[in-house]
């Protein structure tokens, strides 16, 4: 199965030698037999046909309004797009819009918030902890497990016509979306207000299919957690390979990917 990651865009880089990269997770997917190449739309202007799953893995700048037609052709044809999209404040957006959100809330019904979320039952704030975990196959074997999103965003949903979503997994109660970002900026600290935060707890990551049967998408609040720093944490590796064998119809490799005994505190 042939795997793209996108380019262009200051997107995590597959072959990246600082732990910021997805070295770790290239490694995985090709001992699983995944072919990954890297795909730069604003070069190519195509899709190669034997494209199965498109990543994109934390761009810092807006993907283009050609290259979202050309994954809305991707999905049309049974394509898979798999996002990780880090809170505004970690990118380099600035004021130019961010065409890929848009897509996602108009054609999915997934919201990517314009938030930063702050869990207090982790020792370091914010590291998100997500261990609610949805009902769906991507993550039915992870219950009892933890895993952990530095910088994370909220990811909601909201009813899309013909689409069907599911959380993936969830913060508990004690996280909040903080919308403050000037408070994050000066002391990298906010307090909860009901009245424009999102109180937890706090969706990040959920899964839409088209119920014709054109495209699946899902979609991260968070890039980290993939990246080669936090990839060995907890069920971190899991949660990203899981959803590559969903994504191609690979269900009965979920949750056998080879590990190596790691000790963290987040």
């Amino acid at each position: 199965s042939k795997i793209y990651f996108l380019t262009g865009h200051g997107e995590r880089q597959l072959a990246g030698s600082d732990q910021t990269g997805l070295a770790g997770v290239k490694r995985v997917l090709e001992g699983k037999n995944y072919v990954i190449e890297e795909l730069n739309l604003l070069a190519s202007n195509i899709i190669p046909e034997d494209a199965e799953v498109i990543v994109i893995a934390g761009p810092q700048k807006p993907v283009s309004t050609a290259e979202i037609e050309l994954l809305k052709q991707f999905l049309a044809n049974d394509g898979v797009l798999i996002v990780a999209e880090e809170p505004p404040i970690m990118t380099d957006f600035g004021e130019e819009a961010d065409h890929l959100a848009e897509y996602l809330a108009e054609s999915w019904g997934i919201l990517l918030g314009n938030n930063f979320v702050d869990d207090q039952t982790s020792n370091t704030p914010s590291v998100a902890i997500g261990a609610d975990w949805g009902s769906h196959v991507i993550v039915q074997k992870l219950a009892g497990n933890a895993v952990v999103l530095p910088s994370a965003r909220s990811v909601s949903i909201e009813t899309a016509e013909g689409i069907s979503q599911v959380m993936l997994v969830s913060t508990m109660a004690q996280a909040w979306g903080e919308t403050d970002v000037e408070a994050l900026k000066g002391n990298g600290q906010g307090k909860p207000d009901a009245d424009v935060d999102m109180m937890g707890p706090i969706t990040l990551a959920v899964v839409a299919e088209n119920l014709s049967g054109q495209g699946k998408v899902v979609v991260f609040g968070d890039v980290d957690f993939m990246s080669d720093a936090y990839f060995p944490y907890y069920v971190n590796s899991d949660l990203i390979v899981n959803t590559v064998d969903w994504s191609v119809g690979k269900e009965d490799l979920i949750s056998l990917t080879p590990k190596q005994t790691t000790t963290r505190t987040v």
